[in-house]
């Protein structure tokens, strides 16, 4: 044990010591007996005896905290805990008497030891169990708190290190999408496919800018989402109509980044659109949710390479979160996603 630590035992034991021995004195007349003198003797008396038994105590306390945990070995802790409690009161009851009776009154040690009785060790027992008491409840809510610190911390690091782990499954998902429509344009017009490439590098800078956010706000999340669209407008011409509702009143609301793109890949990926038969789009929004709903023409076998995140990377971000999860809804004829929105005073784990 640390020098300063030790110093600081001790001081709590004289203190502690005292206060009992001051508590025996003005309580039992016995302790008062023979004049101040006596009273003076048997209050330092008393209090060297309590500090033998806090010191003791407490060594034994902190031996069995280095082998016998109360939150891994309560069984053993409390066996141990019990059985050194009893060698301690028969060290120091004995001592104790053989001390007072000795010294004070010049009896033989023979004799002393024959004048001790079971109700001596039960008398001087009530001390050294409250003592243990104290020792033992701090010890074991010092383990119990950091048993907890130890399990928020680990569960930290796991969101930490999931989070990080869905935030940059996006970065190639996001890419590989994006370079399957620039493959389509490269034959159909070079001037667009010129663009697009424009296009795409800045929005992939934006994708890199929220990279450790788990959330942004919603007026950011549609400025990146109003020019995907532009990107896949420039596929899909009219084949795709797409509807934004009023956002404004709560662009301060919060929302996973490149939601709201992964949502429109999904429409796109597994929709037959053409001109005459253009798939519509519309994006609603209320104070707790954005809505995007579809008209649903299913491909018969999806003609793009799927990558399997969409929708799973979202509803994982979303219980990282601790919030409410994603609705999808199916009918006959459309599809649509709820996608709940983050207070701006929620708390979000910061990375």
């Amino acid at each position: 044990m640390p020098r300063p630590a030790l110093k600081y035992i001790i001081w709590v034991a004289v203190l502690v010591s005292l206060a009992i021995s001051l508590f025996l004195v003005v309580v039992y007349p016995s302790h008062r007996a023979n004049g101040w003198q006596g009273t003076l003797i048997s209050f330092f008396f008393n209090a060297l005896v309590g500090m033998m038994y806090f010191l003791m105590l407490w060594w034994l306390t902190n031996r069995l905290d280095k082998h016998y945990s109360w939150l891994h070995h309560t069984g053993k802790r409390m066996l141990f805990q019990f059985l050194g409690l009893i060698v301690v009161v028969y060290i120091n009851a004995t001592l104790a008497n053989l001390l007072y009776g000795c010294l004070i009154y010049g009896k033989s040690i023979s004799l002393v030891m024959s004048q001790i009785q079971f109700r001596d060790y039960i008398n001087q027992s009530y001390i050294p169990i409250i003592v243990t008491m104290f020792l033992v409840s701090k010890d074991f809510l010092k383990e119990w708190r950091e048993s907890l610190l130890h399990a928020e911390r680990l569960r930290y690091n796991n969101l930490q290190t999931r989070h990080a782990y869905l935030q940059n499954q996006i970065k190639p998902h996001f890419l590989f999408n994006s370079l399957n429509v620039l493959a389509t344009l490269v034959h159909k017009d070079a001037d667009q496919a010129e663009q697009f490439i424009h296009e795409l590098s800045r929005l992939y800078r934006r994708l890199l800018e929220v990279d450790q956010q788990e959330a942004v706000r919603l007026s950011a999340e549609m400025e990146a989402f109003e020019s995907y669209l532009f990107l896949v407008k420039m596929r899909f011409g009219a084949s795709l109509v797409v509807s934004i509702g009023a956002y404004e009143r709560y662009q301060n609301q919060q929302i996973p980044p490149f939601t709201l793109q992964l949502l429109l890949e999904n429409v796109v990926k597994h929709n037959e659109m053409s001109r005459d038969r253009p798939v519509q789009v519309w994006l609603e929004f209320s104070e707790d949710w954005v809505v995007m709903r579809n008209t649903l023409s299913r491909k018969a076998a999806p003609v793009e390479s799927s990558t399997g995140i969409g929708l799973k990377n979202l509803y994982e971000r979303y219980a990282l979160l601790g919030t409410v999860t994603p609705e999808i809804e199916e009918k006959e004829n459309f599809f649509s996603v709820n996608i709940p929105l983050l207070s701006a005073k929620t708390t979000l784990p910061q990375s």
